[in-house]
């Protein structure tokens, strides 16, 4: 059995190349991450945005200026910088900004692009990005399609339509709340969102395929509404949804496999000062695991609640999660029930060290207890920043899960030049031990006119392995326009693929 490892990875999703004056800041994290200790500086000055364990989301209170910006995210040992280009005109104050791409990936295997997803047989396939942005003084218009069969169904679209406190999303939409309530099921819907002064609705509707399943696919529909009210110090959320199944399209499909969740979860958050907060999440669930059946629902509960701080050099963040067996909700089929534990997190800095942990203790059953454990250090003195990171991973809910992972890695920054290497090893036990190592190097050169950036990233865990080089580059253009272009390829056992990349923006 082949077993794929995915190191943590931290991207930059908008801006990218060149922008309009107003464009979001949205940062993702796959796999999640702890939140604790996370900064995010835009030129030097640190900004506060949304922050969640999937992404960080910063809208600018007033218009970037003209000319190139820097973007810094810094936790613990981890520090990433990117860079972008704004572009604009006194006048009507109308841009176009955008990107387009197009290459070919090549496949002689099967690849499975999940450990249960379906795979796409052998051939040639067309990969490509249209993406662009409207901005006017009545509204922002943003439309995102992608053609790449490693997406289920081999496409994936969204748009976007923002005016001042109300946005309207519709496409490949993916709600995010709580990871015991709903937590980032995707499908085709839409949702939308108002937020006033003391309030926010946000109504969603989306129907998901369960591309994970390991025998057959059917769709799952989910209807749902989250209501906030806030002051200064205290919020309070309620999240409504269900969701259910239709398997009427599959053919000797056994009656006891659909399922009906409905779900509702209050939560609240107090806070102290800017420097402490409290907070309480309760979720009850109803689910019937055979919507043909008259057997009645199963209703389960969950709850979690938590206590975070942070001080000068200090933040600290503690939560006691509990979770009854027959708790299900159906926004995240695939959470451990049955368990109580708690989860402390946090990280210390004293001059160029900074310590982090991450430590998850649970009780299973009647005596059965594990835990996950995460320490790291690091250590920084800048032009020059050398980190190292290391885990000792430990569970037992299905069998005996043991995971050692070390990363090492310095960074060489400067306003011309910049440099970042890095090095990981893994080593992974369970019913088959796998040992994965990754390298990646990334150099940026900021010349007057000219941004310049190349990079390798190579991953073995035997027997697959795979190289991906990366050339950008951002070029002003005449009439007010700048381009930013952009090379990736990718190679891997039984996958190559090759697709280059262009950004623009206009104003008018």
């Amino acid at each position: 059995m082949v077993v794929f490892l995915l190191l943590s990875s931290i991207e930059l999703l908008t801006p990218e190349g060149v922008c309009a004056p107003n464009e979001e800041i949205t940062i993702i994290f796959e796999p999640p991450i702890d939140t604790s200790g996370v900064k995010v500086y835009l030129d030097d000055n640190r900004i506060y945005g949304e922050l969640t364990e999937d992404y960080f989301l910063y809208t600018p209170d007033t218009p970037y200026s003209s000319g190139m910006h820097k973007i810094v995210f810094v936790k613990s040992n981890i520090k990433k910088i990117w860079k972008f280009r704004v572009e604009k005109k006194k006048g009507i104050n109308v841009n176009l900004s955008g990107s387009f791409s197009n290459g070919i990936e090549i496949n002689t295997g099967e690849v499975d692009t999940m450990e249960y997803a379906p795979v796409y047989p052998p051939g040639k396939y067309y990969i490509g990005n249209l993406f662009f942005t409207i901005t006017s003084p009545l509204c922002e218009l943003s439309i995102n399609g992608t053609v790449d069969p490693e997406y289920y169904g081999g496409y994936y679209i969204f748009t976007n339509i923002k005016r001042k406190n109300f946005t309207i999303d519709g496409g490949l939409i993916s709600p995010i709340f709580s990871e015991i309530s709903l937590y980032g099921p995707t499908g085709l819907g839409m949702d939308a969102q108002y937020t006033s002064s003391h309030f926010t609705i946000y109504p969603f509707f989306f129907v998901s395929n369960l591309v994970d399943t390991i025998f057959m696919d059917y769709p799952r529909t989910f209807r749902g509404i989250n209501i906030s009210l806030f002051s200064k110090r205290l919020k309070g959320n309620v999240l409504m949804f269900d969701a259910r199944d239709d398997t009427t399209s599959i053919s000797d499909f056994p009656v006891e496999m659909p399922e009906k969740s409905i779900l509702i979860s209050p939560s609240f958050i107090f806070k102290h000062s800017t420097l402490d907060s409290m907070y309480i999440n309760f979720v009850h669930t109803a689910t019937d695991t055979n919507i043909f059946s008259s057997e009645g629902y199963i209703d389960g509960n969950a709850i979690s609640a938590g206590y975070g701080m942070t001080r000068k050099n200090l933040s600290f963040n503690l939560e006691i999660r509990g979770l009854q067996p027959h708790f299900l909700t159906l926004g995240n089929p695939y959470l451990y029930t049955g368990r109580i534990g708690c989860l402390a997190s946090g990280d210390w800095t004293h001059n160029h060290y900074i310590l982090s942990w991450n430590l998850y203790y649970y009780k299973v059953g009647k005596s059965d207890n594990a835990h996950n454990e995460q320490l790291k250090i690091s250590y920084s003195n800048l032009p020059v920043s050398v980190y190292l990171e290391g885990y000792y991973q430990k569970e037992i809910d299905l069998y005996p899960f043991f995971t050692r992972y070390i990363l090492i890695g310095s960074i060489l920054s400067h306003s011309f030049i910049s440099m970042n290497m890095s090095f990981s090893y893994s080593k992974s036990i369970s019913i088959d031990t796998t040992i994965s190592y990754s390298g990646n190097s990334v150099l940026s050169v900021n010349f007057p006119f000219i941004y310049l950036e190349s990079g390798i990233a190579a991953t073995y865990t035997k027997p697959d392995y795979s190289l991906n080089p990366s050339l950008k580059i951002n070029i002003p253009a005449p009439f007010n326009t700048a381009l930013n272009l952009e090379f990736n390829s990718t190679y891997e056992e039984s996958l190559s693929a090759i697709q280059t990349k262009c950004s623009f923006v206009k104003n008018f």
